[in-house]
């Protein structure tokens, strides 16, 4: 998130929102022109009114950057794939070198363009369930379209337990977009098989 504003007359770029541990309260986080950053801990209501007094939202409107931002942090989310005896298995190419880009598809055919093919899709994270290769390091990026335009790369060290929860700060995926992965290890053709969990683009 990178919204661009004026605030106490200066310049700056909000770059995130979360809750707090107050309940009711966010942290806000923004960069400065001078590239420092800064947090400040607000209510939603204090928030608001901040936004509505002294900051100027300067590519979309007040009340949508707001909203925005809320629904960043509340949103409903789902997983790919969709029912626990469905698998979503991505293959390595040769050892230490990426594959080529492929479709993500679960064990029942399901392909995750299905999914950015109804709406704006956001990918949040990726969890790790199994390795081919424990001890290896893998690598695997994501991307869309027919330039392979990446949305995130990862890097995981196999291993059996715990299981790993990446979250991923990525570009929105454009509704109607092919979606691809590809992936390397240290040992050629190994396997991972995660899921991934995605929320529809406000």
């Amino acid at each position: 998130m990178d919204i661009a504003a004026t605030l106490n007359g200066e310049s700056v770029r909000i770059v995130e929102m979360m809750p707090s541990q107050v309940v009711g309260s966010y942290y806000i986080l923004y960069v400065t022109s001078s590239n420092r950053l800064y947090m400040t801990e607000k209510t939603r209501d204090e928030f608001d009114e901040s936004l509505a007094t002294n900051a100027t939202i300067t590519d979309v409107a007040t009340a949508e950057s707001v909203e925005e931002l809320d629904y960043e942090n509340h949103h409903t989310s789902y997983v790919f794939p969709t029912n626990t005896q469905l698998n979503c298995v991505l293959t390595a190419g040769l050892a230490n070198t990426w594959s080529g880009y492929t479709s993500i598809i679960d064990s029942g055919a399901n392909n995750f363009d299905t999914i950015a093919a109804a709406s704006s899709i956001h990918i949040s994270g990726l969890v790790v369930e199994a390795v081919s290769a424990n001890d290896n390091v893998y690598m695997l990026e994501v991307s869309y379209g027919p330039s392979h335009t990446r949305i995130s790369v990862v890097r995981i060290l196999g291993g059996n337990v715990p299981k790993q929860d990446t979250k991923v700060r990525a570009m929105d995926i454009p509704m109607g977009s092919n979606v691809y992965y590809r992936c390397m290890c240290e040992t050629g053709g190994a396997t991972l098989n995660l899921h991934i969990r995605w929320h529809v683009c406000m």
